[in-house]
């Protein structure tokens, strides 16, 4: 009987009986939710807008990539193509840090080495600096014959 008479209503009279994925009470009935979370929502919409629009935001997410650059590597690595930071690793290590087509070293190029693939099977090829990935690779790809025949 307690919780009845604590329990909140809609302008139509329902009770807020129901909670949504955000935590917020509201109406089964009307779909609306509660007063006390409108005003939390606003809050937090106006705390998030000015949060992102001033460097405060830029700083925050470029601090936060620098401590946790790492991790986004593993992850995108693992996600994008199977390979584990070890595997990464042995890889560039087999290479010597250098690019499998130009030689150059990963540590002068400004994005490192990146993962050279097939797109079509998905198999892992070496590792290749950023310029002979994007260029040389797909030409190869699409155009298997074409630098037999210049």
């Amino acid at each position: 009987m307690d919780s009845e008479q604590n329990t909140e209503i809609c302008q139509r009279g329902h009770p807020f009986d129901r909670i949504n994925t955000y935590g917020n009470k509201y109406c089964g009935t009307c779909h609306k939710i509660s007063a006390s979370a409108y005003e939390k929502n606003q809050k937090r919409k106006r705390y998030k807008k000015a949060y992102m629009k001033g460097s405060l935001w830029k700083q925050y997410t470029s601090e936060y990539y620098k401590i946790h650059k790492e991790d986004f590597k593993a992850w995108h690595l693992q996600n994008k193509y199977g390979l584990s930071m070890a595997d990464y690793r042995t890889l560039e290590v087999e290479q010597g840090g250098r690019c499998a087509i130009c030689g150059i070293l990963g540590t002068e190029t400004k994005k490192g080495l990146v993962v050279d693939h097939n797109h079509k099977t998905g198999k892992v090829r070496g590792l290749l600096c950023n310029i002979c990935n994007s260029h040389i690779v797909h030409v190869l790809e699409d155009y298997p014959g074409l630098l037999d025949t210049a």
